[in-house]
C-alpha cells in the first residue's frame, strides 16, 4: 500500500470500487455508555471480524495486528450476505450513568476465515434493532478470500477519527447469545446465579460451562482463556470466603457454644485469640471483595472487561491484617498442636467437627493456614489474567489471515490504543505489592517460628528440685537466639566420658540441658547462667579425640578399633562463681567460631538492653576526695590518706544538703556538690552512722558508744561558722559498754509508727537486743536554753538471743534478728507474752516419717548450713527469708510456702537493701536486684570492693566503692548514691502545654 494511501480516509465499500463514501457518524439507536469510549460503524457490506476483549478504551477488529510480522487479508466486496448488524463496543471499567453519546449505527460482525484450512468460520448476524428477535444464523464465506478485510493504514485512521459507542453492548450481546443457547444443554439461565449462592464443589464450576458453544465461537481463543482466568480468581474467592466462613462457624462458634467447654472459660477466649487470631477481620475484608466480584460478574458477564480496579482496592486495605496474622501463624500452629497432645476433650471436639460434610476431611491445620498462603495463590491468578491480558493486547487473538503490506505505523498505533489497558497497568502494581508483601513477612515469620521453637523449648525444660527459677521466659520480647549441641568431657584417672548437651542462648540466659530422647524432655544440669554473669575464656584451646561409638552388627574389628573425631575446645564461666567454669567441646572449628560469635554478639546486646533499662541508676556523689595508701604510693610520700569510708549519710539543714562521712581518720562533712569535705569529728574507725530526720540527730557508733549530735550544729561546724567544742558539748549519750559488753550494730526504723535504735550488745556469756524510741526535738533550742532533757527513751525490755546476732530487721509491729544459724522475731514490747518465733519453721517436718528426699527435708538441710541476714515482706500474707546464699518464702507465721521452693542468688551476699518491690543483695563485687514477689533477677551492677554504707529506711541508699584512679597519691574510694530510677513518661500532647504565642492572640 502506497503511503498516500495509508494517510487517506477509510471508505465502506458499497458494491463497486467508484461508489465510495467516508464513515460517518451514526445517528440511531441512541444508547447509555461509559465516558471516553470510542469507535466505528462500517457498512452493511463491510466484513467485521470477532470483538476483541481485554482492550484499554480501544478496539479494532480481530484480525488486525500490530507489527510483529502478521498481516491483515486484503479488502474485498461481497454482495452475498444479508445486511443485519451488530454494535461493537470497547471495555472500559468506569461506567458513567449520566453521559449519553449521541446516536450510532451498528455494525456487523463476521467471524474471519480459517485460511489453514480452508473452511469459512461461521458469521454471527445481528439485528440491527436492539428491538429486533435475535437470530444466530449463519453463513460462510467461499474460503477463497472474498471477505474484504480493512488494512493497517485504514484501520489506524479509523480508530483515529472513530466516534464514542457503548462499551458494554457487546458483553450484552454476547450474554443475549449465551441465554438463548441454553436449549443445546451447556448452560442453564440461572447457572451464574447457582455459582454466586455457592452451589456445587469448586471443580463444579468454570467460565465454559457458564457460556454457551455459539458465545464462545464468537470470542478470540485468548479472550476464551483471559475469561476463564478471571473467573478462575473469583472462584477461588469465592471458596476461600467459604472456608473463612466454616472455621467461624464450625470451630470458633463450637468451640464457645461446647458444653461442657473444651477448654476451661478462664483460658477459652486466650486460646482463640492464639489460634485463630485476627482471622475474623481478614474474613470480613474478603467477604467485600468477593461480593464487589459478584457484582461485577452480574453486570458484566460473560465477558469480565476489567478486574484489576477491584482486587486493588481490597488488598491495599488488609494487607496489615495479612502481615499480623502471617507472622502469628507458626505460635498459633504451635498452641493448637500442644493443646492437641495434652487435651483429650479438645481432641474429641475436632473429631466431632471433621464429621462435619462442609469440611471434605480436611483438618484444623488446614482451614488456619488458607491465609498464609491465599495471597501467593492470588498473586498467581493475577499474573495469569495479566498474562492473558498482554496476549491480547499483543494482537494474538488467535487466527488471522494472509495479505497486505506496509503498515507498520498504523500497527503501532492499534499497539499504543491496547497499552493503554487498565488491567495492564493495575494488575502488573497488584502483583509487584503481593509479591513485595510477601517477601516483606519473611523474617516475621521466621522470627514466630523461631519463638515456637523457644516456646517447645520452655515446655520441655525439667528443673532442678526445690529451686524456684524466674527467668521471664514468657515475656514479649524472650527470643531464643541459637541453640545447638556441644559436648562435654568428664575425665577421672582411668577413665574419661563424653556427654552431649543441648546448649540454648536466650537472650537473657544460658542454658545447658541433657536431652531425653525417649520424652523430649531437657534436664537443666547445671544452674541456668544469667548474661550478665557470663564470660568467655579461650576458644583456640587445643582438639581433643573422640571415639566414635561402635556401630550395630560392628564385627570384633570394629568394636576394638574405633574411629575417633577431632573435638574443638571452648570455655565459658560464671563471673561471680569461679567452680563454675564449663570446658565444652564444638564438632568442628566452623561451630566453636559460630559459637563465639554468637555469645558476643549477644552479650552486647544485653549489655545495651540492661543499661537502657535500669532499675536503680549510680550518681557519683565524690571520687577523689578519699584515699588510702596502696603498694603504689612511695614511702617518700607525704600525703594523708583518709582510708575507706566506712559509713556515710545525708542529712539537711538550713535549707542546704550536707553529707557526712566516716573513715578511720574522722568524720567529714560537706554540702552536697561542693566536693570539699572538713573534718568535724576525730573519732577513729567509726563503724556506722545513720542521720535521724524525726529527732534532728545523727546517730554514730563509735568506740563501743552510742552517741547522738545535732544536724544543725555539725552543719554549723562544716561551714565555719561554730567550734568543734560547741560540738562536743551538744553530744549526747545513749547507750555505753561497760567493759565486759560491747556494741556490736545499731539499725534505725519504724516499728509501730515510733522511730527506733535498736542495738545488739555481747557480753562474755551471753547476747542482748535492746531498742530506744526518739522523741523529736529542737536540739538547737535545747542547748541555747541549756537543757539537758533526753531525746530517746527505752522502748520495751531487752531480750536475749541464743546466738551471736548479726543484724536486725524491724518490721511493722515486730523486730527479727538474725543470727548465725537462727533467724527469730521478738515483740519488745510483750516478752513475757510470747516466746521468740524462728523463722522458717520447721516444726511440721516429722524425721522419723518423713523422707529425706521432701521438699521440706531439703529446704531445712540448706538452712541449717547457710547464714541469715535479714527478712523482707513479699506481700499482705508472706515474707521472704534472705540468707546470704538463697530466699525462701514464708507466711506470717513462718511457715514455708510455694511448695517449700527457694531461689539462689547469683552471688554470695554479705548483706542486703529493700527499696520498693526490690530487693539489693550485696557483695564485693556485684550487687544484684531482685523482683521481692518472683525473685527474679532484674539487674545486676558491678564494681569492684563494693560496700553497702547506708540502708536505713528513709535514707538515700549509699554505697563505697574503688573509684576510677590507683596512682601515686593512693587508690580513690568513691561515693555512690543508688537512685531508683521509673519508667519515662510518655510527653503529654500540643493540646495539653499552652500555645506558644497566647499573648499574640
Amino acid at each position: 500500500m502506497s503511503g498516500s494511501a495509508a494517510n487517506a480516509p477509510v471508505y465502506a465499500q458499497l458494491g463497486s470500487s467508484q461508489d465510495r463514501r467516508p464513515l460517518v457518524h451514526s445517528q440511531s439507536s441512541p444508547t447509555r455508555t461509559r465516558p471516553s469510549q470510542r469507535g466505528y460503524v462500517a457498512s452493511p457490506t463491510m466484513p467485521v471480524p470477532e470483538p476483541f476483549d481485554s482492550l484499554p478504551q480501544r478496539w479494532y477488529p480481530t484480525g488486525s495486528q500490530p507489527s510483529n510480522g502478521r498481516r491483515y487479508p486484503t479488502q474485498a466486496t461481497s454482495t452475498d450476505r444479508p445486511t443485519e448488524t451488530w454494535q461493537f463496543p470497547e471495555p472500559q471499567v468506569a461506567r458513567s450513568t449520566s453521559y449519553r453519546p449521541p446516536p450510532r449505527s451498528p455494525i456487523t460482525l463476521r467471524p474471519r476465515s480459517n485460511s489453514t484450512t480452508g473452511h469459512a468460520r461461521p458469521t454471527l448476524q445481528i439485528p440491527q434493532s436492539p428491538n429486533t428477535p435475535l437470530r444466530h444464523k449463519y453463513s460462510y464465506s467461499d474460503g477463497n478470500g472474498q471477505n474484504g478485510w480493512p488494512n493497517d493504514d485504514e484501520i489506524g485512521d479509523a480508530f483515529d477519527r472513530s466516534p464514542s459507542i457503548a462499551p458494554s453492548r457487546l458483553s450484552d450481546e454476547i450474554a443475549r447469545i449465551n441465554l438463548d443457547g441454553r436449549a443445546d444443554g451447556q448452560v442453564s439461565a440461572d447457572g451464574l446465579d447457582r455459582f454466586q449462592k455457592g452451589e456445587g464443589d469448586d471443580n463444579d464450576w468454570a467460565w465454559h460451562l457458564l457460556v454457551t458453544k455459539e458465545a464462545r465461537e464468537s470470542l478470540p481463543p485468548a479472550e476464551v482463556m483471559r475469561q476463564s482466568s478471571i473467573f478462575d480468581l473469583i472462584n477461588g474467592e469465592r471458596s476461600y470466603v467459604n472456608d473463612m466462613r466454616l472455621v467461624q462457624e464450625v470451630f470458633v462458634a463450637g468451640l464457645r457454644q461446647k458444653s461442657p467447654p473444651v477448654i476451661n472459660q478462664g483460658k477459652l477466649n486466650i486460646f482463640i485469640k492464639e489460634v485463630f487470631h485476627n482471622m475474623e477481620r481478614i474474613y470480613a475484608y474478603h467477604q467485600r471483595l468477593l461480593k464487589a466480584l459478584f457484582e461485577l460478574q452480574q453486570e458484566q458477564h460473560p465477558i469480565i472487561l476489567s478486574i484489576g480496579a477491584v482486587v486493588l482496592d481490597t488488598v491495599l486495605k488488609f494487607r496489615s491484617e495479612y502481615e499480623d496474622y502471617i507472622k502469628h501463624y507458626p505460635v498459633a500452629e504451635s498452641v493448637h498442636r500442644r493443646e492437641l497432645k495434652s487435651n483429650t476433650r479438645y481432641r474429641k471436639f475436632l473429631d466431632e467437627c471433621s464429621q462435619d460434610p462442609r469440611l471434605g476431611k480436611r483438618d484444623l491445620i488446614t482451614f488456619i493456614s488458607r491465609p498464609v498462603t491465599r495471597l501467593p495463590r492470588l498473586g498467581l491468578q493475577l499474573a495469569e489474567v495479566q498474562k492473558r491480558t498482554a496476549k491480547l493486547a499483543q494482537g494474538d487473538g488467535g487466527g488471522g489471515g494472509g495479505g497486505g503490506g506496509g503498515g507498520n505505523s498504523n500497527s503501532q498505533k492499534v499497539q499504543d490504543r491496547h497499552d493503554e489497558h487498565p488491567d495492564l497497568d493495575t494488575i502488573p502494581i497488584l502483583v509487584e505489592v503481593l509479591d513485595q508483601f510477601v517477601k516483606s513477612t519473611q523474617p516475621g515469620i521466621a522470627a514466630s517460628e523461631n519463638k515456637v521453637k523457644f516456646y517447645a523449648l520452655c515446655e520441655s525444660l525439667v528443673f532442678l528440685r526445690g529451686e524456684i527459677i524466674d527467668m521471664d521466659l514468657y515475656a514479649e520480647s524472650r527470643t531464643l537466639v541459637y541453640l545447638n549441641p556441644l559436648a562435654r568431657k568428664q575425665r577421672s584417672e582411668n577413665w574419661s566420658r563424653w556427654t552431649d548437651f543441648d546448649i540454648a542462648l536466650l537472650d537473657n540466659y544460658l542454658l545447658i540441658t541433657r536431652p531425653d530422647p525417649r520424652s523430649g524432655a531437657k534436664e537443666i544440669v547445671s544452674r541456668p547462667i544469667p548474661l550478665e554473669y557470663l564470660r568467655l575464656g579461650p576458644f583456640n584451646g587445643p582438639t581433643d579425640s573422640r571415639r566414635e561409638e561402635r556401630p550395630e552388627g560392628g564385627g570384633l574389628f570394629q568394636s576394638i578399633i574405633k574411629p575417633t573425631r577431632p573435638m574443638f575446645p571452648l570455655v565459658i564461666y560464671h563471673a561471680s562463681s569461679p567452680a563454675r567454669r564449663y570446658t565444652l567441646y564444638a564438632s568442628s572449628e566452623a561451630l566453636r567460631k559460630k559459637w563465639k560469635e554468637v555469645l558476643s554478639d549477644t552479650l552486647g546486646v544485653r549489655k545495651a538492653v540492661m543499661d537502657a533499662n535500669k532499675w536503680f541508676a549510680t550518681d557519683s556523689i565524690d571520687d577523689g576526695s578519699f584515699r588510702w595508701r596502696t603498694v603504689n604510693v612511695p614511702s617518700s610520700s607525704r600525703e594523708l590518706f583518709t582510708g575507706k569510708i566506712s559509713s556515710a549519710t545525708v542529712f539537711s539543714s538550713g535549707g542546704k544538703n550536707f553529707t557526712a562521712v566516716a573513715t578511720p581518720m574522722g568524720i567529714y562533712v560537706d554540702i552536697r556538690g561542693h566536693a570539699k569535705f572538713v573534718k568535724v569529728l576525730t573519732y577513729p574507725n567509726v563503724r556506722h552512722m545513720t542521720a535521724l530526720p524525726a529527732c534532728n540527730k545523727l546517730i554514730i557508733l563509735y568506740n563501743d558508744m552510742l552517741l547522738a549530735y545535732s544536724f544543725d550544729i555539725i552543719a554549723r561546724v562544716a561551714q565555719e561558722k561554730a567550734s568543734v567544742d560547741i560540738l562536743e558539748s551538744s553530744v549526747e549519750r545513749l547507750a555505753k559498754a561497760d567493759r565486759n559488753t560491747t556494741i556490736l550494730f545499731f539499725r534505725v526504723g519504724i516499728v509501730a509508727e515510733r522511730t527506733l535504735v535498736v542495738y545488739a550488745t555481747k557480753s562474755f556469756i551471753s547476747f542482748h537486743v535492746a531498742a530506744l524510741e526518739a522523741v523529736p526535738s529542737n536540739s538547737l533550742q535545747r542547748i541555747q536554753s541549756q537543757s539537758r532533757a533526753p531525746t530517746f527513751r527505752p522502748y520495751g525490755e531487752p531480750f536475749y538471743v541464743p546466738k551471736e546476732p548479726l543484724d536486725v530487721t524491724l518490721l511493722a509491729k515486730t523486730i527479727a534478728v538474725s543470727t548465725d544459724r537462727l533467724m527469730v522475731v521478738v515483740d519488745p514490747k510483750n516478752l513475757n507474752g510470747q516466746a521468740p518465733v524462728p523463722i522458717p519453721s520447721f516444726s511440721s517436718l516429722n524425721t522419723a516419717t518423713s523422707p529425706s528426699e521432701s521438699p521440706l527435708a531439703i529446704l531445712k538441710a540448706k538452712a541449717e548450713y547457710a547464714r541469715p541476714i535479714g527478712i523482707v515482706r513479699s506481700g499482705a500474707e508472706e515474707l521472704i527469708v534472705v540468707y546470704d546464699e538463697f530466699g525462701c518464702y514464708v507466711t506470717k507465721h513462718a511457715e514455708p510456702t510455694r511448695k517449700c521452693g527457694y531461689v539462689r542468688w547469683e552471688t554470695k551476699a554479705t548483706t542486703f537493701a529493700e527499696r520498693g518491690a526490690h530487693i539489693l543483695l550485696f557483695s564485693r563485687q556485684f550487687i544484684e536486684v531482685r523482683h521481692v514477689g518472683t525473685g527474679r533477677l532484674v539487674q545486676v551492677i558491678e564494681a569492684d570492693d563494693i560496700r553497702l554504707v547506708q540502708s536505713a529506711v528513709g535514707s538515700p541508699l549509699l554505697i563505697a566503692m574503688r573509684g576510677k584512679k590507683n596512682d601515686e597519691r593512693g587508690a580513690r574510694d568513691a561515693l555512690v548514691e543508688l537512685v531508683e530510677t521509673s519508667p519515662i513518661e510518655a510527653r503529654r500532647s500540643m493540646q495539653e502545654t499552652a500555645p506558644l504565642w497566647d499573648e499574640w492572640e
